[in-house]
């Protein structure tokens, strides 16, 4: 786990109350070969003490569904009957775990009601779901809020699933296989958030592959990178990344998900994250590129000049299986072919401007 003493220092800091009255947490989780064990879950939910602030927000955790096949492909939903078996025992561990974890407020008792949801997944398609919450009868407080979904939507709709439920102003998307291994200042992310509300509008952080990005410029039609003139380091993004990240929560449910671009299946950054990064290039002065982009606000926390990851992925889709070499070319082969697939449609779809009839906002 990398660390420095600076930023040590400034995360243990203590956080005002503020951050969980400012922020709720949404994470997303799906069939793995490490189920039916809860470490991808427990990986993540104990990384967030790098970060104060985050154990005491509210947490909605969206269980999505699945289709099982004689051949799983994990990505599109589709797992074999084994482990949709592992799956479902997994969901059980996971609630226990879960309602153990979560923060309850000292003297509160609090009860779990239940409620059976509909959840769109395109004008004429919709998944069940049933989501228990868990409330403090004295205050109404709500440490937590889990959805089990019927079946398989994918992370974008799982993402406007849970965002359904948040009334706070910011929301942090979490997903089950990326932990933070770094301090965060979460306090002063907000407060620099709220502090320009028309100009930050999202927050993800540094992996392995993103570190050093001040000093890289991958795409010649993208503004050089340049780290803004904030208390924060911040450092502009021209794409919006799934991993860890924080956002304001009105710019997520008004500009990522009203432009109605996402269906079953999908990840925010194949699809708004593809579209945010063409509309930057296509203007032919850095001034114009800059101006497309401020709609967007995303940016990358950019400690010490990118020196330092902040979150690591934990390989949940491979788990403890053992590959041969033959195998494993064979398995990347067809995954990259039915990824080159999925985008060439993400990208037609986004082209022809496509978009179902109905707000899923309404």
């Amino acid at each position: 786990m990398s660390s420095c003493a600076e930023c040590t220092a400034a995360a243990s800091t203590p956080p005002p109350a503020k951050v969980a009255q400012s922020l709720s947490l949404i994470l997303t989780t799906s069939p793995s070969p490490f189920h039916p064990r809860t470490t991808l879950l427990s990986t993540v939910l104990e990384s967030l003490h790098l970060c104060p602030g985050l154990t005491e927000c509210s947490l909605t955790v969206i269980f999505d569904g699945y289709r099982t096949a004689d051949r799983g492909k994990l990505k599109q939903g589709r797992v074999t009957e084994d482990l949709a078996r592992t799956y479902e025992e997994y969901c059980v561990a996971a609630y226990v775990y879960l309602n153990e974890w979560v923060c309850r407020r000292a003297g509160d008792e609090y009860a779990v009601d239940s409620d059976e949801i509909l959840v769109r997944t395109g004008a004429n398609t919709s998944a069940k779901g049933v989501v228990h919450t868990l409330r403090s009868k004295q205050s109404g407080h709500i440490p937590l809020r889990t959805i089990r979904l019927s079946d398989s939507i994918g992370f974008a709709l799982a993402v406007r699933t849970g965002l359904t439920y948040v009334e706070t102003p910011f929301t942090m998307v979490l997903q089950h296989d990326w932990a933070f291994v770094h301090p965060v200042p979460v306090s002063a992310l907000l407060q620099q958030m709220e502090a320009e509300p028309d100009l930050i509008k999202y927050v993800t952080f540094p992996s392995t592959r993103s570190l050093e990005m001040g000093s890289r410029r991958k795409h010649p039609d993208l503004p050089p990178p340049a780290l803004a003139n904030f208390d924060i380091p911040l450092l502009p993004l021209y794409f919006f990344a799934d991993k860890p990240h924080l956002c304001a929560t009105d710019h997520y449910k008004s500009r990522v998900f009203g432009q109605q671009i996402f269906q079953r299946g999908d990840f925010i950054e194949d699809t708004y994250g593809q579209m945010l990064m063409s509309a930057v290039k296509v203007p032919k002065t850095l001034e114009g590129k800059i101006a497309v982009w401020k709609a967007y606000g995303t940016f990358i926390y950019h400690i010490h000049d990118g020196a330092y990851r902040i979150v690591r992925h934990v390989n949940g889709r491979k788990g403890f299986e053992e590959e041969g070499r033959e195998k494993k070319q064979e398995r990347c082969i067809s995954e990259g072919l039915e990824t080159k697939r999925r985008r060439e449609e993400l990208k037609a779809r986004l082209e022809a401007d496509i978009s179902p009839e109905w707000d899923v906002f309404s």
